[in-house]
């Protein structure tokens, strides 16, 4: 891991060795926000550069310069926790409307499966 400090906060970038263990969901090493840490754990969102598709769970973010922008999307239907040691490289900070656009859809949908389970 690159980054000395052990300190994961939100809104920061690692490059991350996602588990293998579910067959729909990215593995291998990606880029990913990290949302929360929880002891020896962070929640994550992984980042995908395949933008020819945009599926539900997923939402398009343009990242950089506009002469050298990136479409990428964030795979925010895969949220995961990892394993700190799994975290191998820190990338940088997203920006505060990528962070949103994560909690947004965050919230909706945990409101959306609690309205569904209470109706």
């Amino acid at each position: 891991m690159t980054k000395n400090n052990n300190k994961f906060y939100l809104g920061e970038k690692y490059i991350i060795d996602l588990p293998k263990d579910n067959g729909c969901c990215l593995s291998g090493k990606h880029h990913c926000v990290v949302i929360k840490r929880f002891g020896s754990t962070v929640q994550v969102v992984p980042i995908s550069t395949d933008r020819d598709n945009i599926h539900y769970g997923e939402l398009p973010i343009d990242v950089g310069e506009k002469s050298r922008q990136k479409k990428l999307k964030l795979k925010v239907g895969q949220l995961t926790t990892v394993s700190i040691d799994r975290i191998d490289k820190y990338i940088g900070r997203v920006n505060k409307e990528i962070l949103k656009a994560i909690k947004d859809f965050i919230q909706l949908e945990i409101v959306n499966f609690i309205d569904s389970k209470v109706a």
